[in-house]
């Protein structure tokens, strides 16, 4: 074996138990942090007293995709971030949205409803779906026992943006509805801005109310950014988590993008005005999500990516053999293991698309916006593919200097690397 050669082998070798190591933490550490845990017991605590992120069961789905991480410094692509929410430190979650979101409640920010069925209804509890949802899900994740993390959730079924914009749906509750009955109660709540974070999930009923009232979408996303900002400028939010509405290559895309550059916005222009009134946010893709899983269920674990019942008046009779191997549990509203790998999709951005404002970068590799380590095997990180490359580099590079060196092209052969006549 030639001198580089073996440098290069030697390099190699290295490289990959320094890598086998920093992997094996990695996975240690894991046990205590990564959200895609699943254990068999609905809310056990870790040995640091942050509660497990799990529902009862897992029934064999888990999550398959990574979200697509990016930077906020341009109107033109929608990325997923996370701009500077510590959800560790949040101790209150205020959640507003529809039935994907509504929690069996009232909508008016009493506790969840009990996970119960009542006859033949198949809704847990009021909910629409057989189990918790993605937010009571999501409220678990890295929350403290001695310090059990609080939601307020004023969601409704049915409930758009604003249904000034889809006279079809002025019957439905709706996002400044839910605003108002929020700040009925605010007063008494006596909420901390730095510890609290503001979740919202929109979109859905608007994108079905088209057909009916027209292309709106982008409107609405402009509303929604609008009455963010007025949470902020009335409850003094800060914290803002946000879940871009599925269906973005169709119309909706145009509703996330006017959402995705009022929370730009509004994080820009009140960054410099101190910690306490400073704005974050972190913004998810549900559209990468639900597409993912639709394009790949088996992966997930699904069996269908159908829906169980057929609708929210169906018996419990008629549900079908495998409730917990399909993607939609009544009509369209997921099953309680969709909420469970979404609430961990979110969890996945709040912890892997955190920016780092005075680089504009992310904790990512990236390519185009897309993470590669979403596309790699789980074995292996961002960080062998450029140890592969300079490897890769250096063969290639190899016999090309060589021959050059004997031609005299850096005056004369080069005998640093090997003694030995080409």
């Amino acid at each position: 074996m030639r001198p580089f050669q073996a440098v290069s082998f030697s390099i190699l070798i290295h490289s990959l138990i320094v890598n086998a190591h920093s992997a094996s933490n990695l996975r240690r550490s894991n046990d205590i942090v990564d959200p895609r845990l699943h254990h068999k017991h609905h809310k056990g605590h870790l040995s640091d007293g942050r509660i497990k992120f799990a529902q009862e069961f897992n029934d064999g789905i888990h999550l398959e995709v990574d979200p697509s991480c990016g930077v906020i410094s341009s109107h033109s692509w929608i990325s997923e971030v996370n701009a500077g929410i510590d959800w560790q430190k949040m101790e209150t979650v205020v959640a507003f949205g529809d039935s994907y979101t509504q929690v069996g409640n009232s909508g008016d920010g009493s506790a969840p409803t009990p996970l119960r069925f009542v006859g033949k209804n198949p809704s847990a509890g009021g909910r629409n779906t057989n189990g918790e949802t993605w937010i009571e899900q999501l409220v678990y994740y890295e929350a403290s026992e001695d310090r059990p993390r609080k939601l307020l959730s004023y969601a409704q079924s049915g409930a758009t943006t604003d249904k000034e914009i889809w006279p079809s749906r002025r019957w439905a509750d709706d996002f400044p509805s839910q605003l108002s009955r929020f700040y009925a109660n605010n007063t008494e709540l006596k909420l901390d801005p730095a510890t609290t974070v503001y979740v919202g999930y929109f979109g859905i009923n608007d994108f079905w109310s088209i057909g009916t009232d027209g292309n709106n979408m982008e409107r609405a996303g402009r509303r929604a950014a609008s009455l963010i900002q007025d949470l902020h400028e009335n409850a003094g939010a800060v914290n803002f988590l946000w879940i871009g509405v599925q269906f973005a290559k169709t119309t909706a895309g145009d509703y996330n993008r006017a959402l995705w550059n009022g929370l730009r916005d509004l994080h820009q222009t009140t960054k410099d005005l101190g910690e306490d009134k400073a704005v974050k946010f972190a913004y998810a893709d549900a559209g990468r999500f639900f597409s993912a899983i639709h394009e790949w269920y088996p992966k997930f674990g699904y069996t269908s990516s159908k829906h169980c019942l057929e609708g929210q008046r169906a018996s419990i009779e008629d549900e079908c053999e495998e409730p917990e191997k399909t993607v939609y549990y009544m009509g369209a509203h997921p099953s309680r293991q969709t909420h469970r790998i979404l609430a961990e999709y979110v969890a996945s951005v709040l912890t892997k698309c955190r920016i780092r404002e005075e680089k504009q970068s992310y904790d990512s590799l990236s390519y185009h916006g897309s993470s590669l380590n979403g596309y790699l095997p789980s074995y292996l990180t961002s960080g062998h593919l450029y140890i592969f490359a300079f490897l890769v580099l250096s063969f290639c590079a190899y016999r090309p200097i060589m021959r050059l060196s004997r031609r005299g092209a850096f005056g004369g052969p080069i005998t640093l690397m090997s003694p030995r006549r080409y």
